[in-house]
């Protein structure tokens, strides 16, 4: 990571819905958190909890401004924001605790909670794993995404070159170990879309390496699935899982699993930790992977933007309705690909839309459906631009953050505060000024075009 992991995060989900008053995150940056993908800003801050940076942020989750002090959570993201004050030399940013309180607090305002509810973690094993058939880019759908707990990527078969019937993925544990059954995320778990429009599996062969196979029957659905064995695994050193059935998709010959969980003979979930394989950036794209880059400009509309080295990526868009007092975000997730002059992106947009009084309690209204998208991405450095080139560029990024039928009268940017509007050129001037100090690269797609910078470093 280039960065302090800006827009990085740690996922929780709860097997089944849990009745929560109050959670506690403490870090030592700022940070954001969404409960059942749905961003919550209602926070108490308390007292610093050990020397600064360190910080307690509490978040009660309430419905609204009068009702108990609860919430039903099935997911949980805490993600690291930016830090606006300067940072230096305190290298990647840490999440020290992440602590949960039933629906009976008393007091939010208390330093320490009683009644602290302690989730039951997975064991983690140490493994690797092969696939007989991986889709390009191997990156985005390689047998390691089977054990990544993201429900957004999968092993992927290569459709185009096999039915998926008999294609294989197999598992090596550094010590043996009794499986007694599965958890499994069936097909493209992404969204719905996905789901339907690639191949799911129908029925696996499980054994060992060498030992007789049985059959397993999946359902054709979203969510989780558990699977009993007939007849347990017993020291099992290995495990292969071959396709022997599938279910063909609406859209794509691909056949894919999103996530898998081992089950031992008490119960117990188990995630094989495997090393995955990470994409292999050319040299002019490497030095912005694991980096995020941010609109300088702030007025009204920004984007974040981050290539990772797994080859996912993320775009985060948010934007001010001055007329009505909404806030909307968009996010674009999924998987990307070099190609020769541009990136190409593939994946889900979804967003939501709230004022400011449901951004106090949580309650940002999802009024969008998920959609599938894939398009490219040209990066390019603001300084290698022709003036003209440069000139064009900053009277667009102004226009695009003017209010309709408003005028601009100040400009709020990332590193360099607040810019008096005096008038376009002057503006233009110190905008330019600014882009080529902080090293600005420009992105140009169908999604979005604008000019972005390295954030805190």
């Amino acid at each position: 990571m280039k960065d302090r992991g800006v827009n990085e995060g740690i996922y929780i989900q709860f097997e089944n819905l849990t009745a929560l008053g109050v959670i506690d995150v403490v870090s030592d940056s700022p940070i954001t958190l969404s409960i059942n993908g749905n961003k919550t800003e209602s926070r108490v801050h308390t007292e610093e909890v050990s020397n600064w940076p360190n910080q307690l942020t509490r978040f009660p989750l309430q419905t609204n401004p009068r009702s108990p002090v609860k919430m039903d959570v099935k997911s949980v993201f805490v993600r690291i924001a930016r830090n606006y004050e300067p940072v230096k030399n305190l290298g990647m940013a840490k999440i020290f605790a992440i602590r949960f309180y039933p629906s009976d607090v008393s007091n939010i305002y208390s330093p320490s909670l009683g009644g602290q509810i302690q989730p039951v973690l997975p064991t983690v094993v140490q493994a690797e794993v092969k696939a007989s058939s991986i889709l390009t880019p191997v990156a985005a759908y390689q047998p390691a995404n089977l054990f990544d707990s993201k429900y957004d990527f999968a092993w992927s078969t290569y459709g185009e070159k096999t039915s998926g019937v008999g294609e294989w993925v197999e598992l090596q544990f550094a010590s043996p170990m009794t499986i007694a059954g599965l958890l499994v995320w069936n097909g493209y778990q992404r969204s719905e879309s996905h789901f339907l429009a690639n191949g799911r599996v129908a029925s696996l062969d499980l054994s060992e390496a060498k030992g007789k196979p049985q059959e397993v029957g999946l359902k054709d659905l979203m969510g989780s699935q558990k699977i009993d064995l007939a007849k347990p695994l017993k020291n099992a050193k290995s495990l292969r899982l071959a396709i022997k059935k599938t279910i063909p998709g609406k859209n794509y010959p691909d056949i894919l699993l999103s996530e898998i969980r081992l089950l031992d003979d008490k119960g117990n979930i188990i995630i094989p930790k495997v090393t995955p394989e990470f994409a292999k950036p050319s040299k002019t794209l490497s030095s912005w992977v694991d980096r995020s880059l941010s609109s300088e400009i702030r007025s009204g509309l920004e984007y974040d933007f981050k290539l990772r080295s797994d080859g996912s990526f993320a775009i985060f868009r948010q934007s001010f309705d001055f007329s009505n007092g909404e806030t909307e975000e968009t996010i674009w997730e999924g998987g990307w690909e070099e190609q020769k002059n541009n990136v190409r992106v593939f994946g889900k947009r979804y967003s939501s839309r709230a004022n400011w009084a449901q951004l106090a309690y949580g309650l940002a209204e999802k009024r969008s459906a998920v959609e599938i998208f894939q398009t490219e991405i040209a990066i390019r450095e603001f300084k290698a631009l022709s003036t003209d080139e440069q000139n064009n560029l900053l009277s667009l990024v102004l226009k695009m953050r003017t209010p309709s039928g408003g005028k601009m009268t100040s400009v709020s940017t990332l590193k360099g505060g607040f810019l008096e509007f005096q008038n376009e050129e002057v503006m233009k001037s110190k905008l330019k000024e600014s882009f080529l100090k902080n090293n600005a690269v420009v992105i140009e797609s169908p999604l979005f075009s604008d000019v972005l910078i390295p954030s805190e470093g």
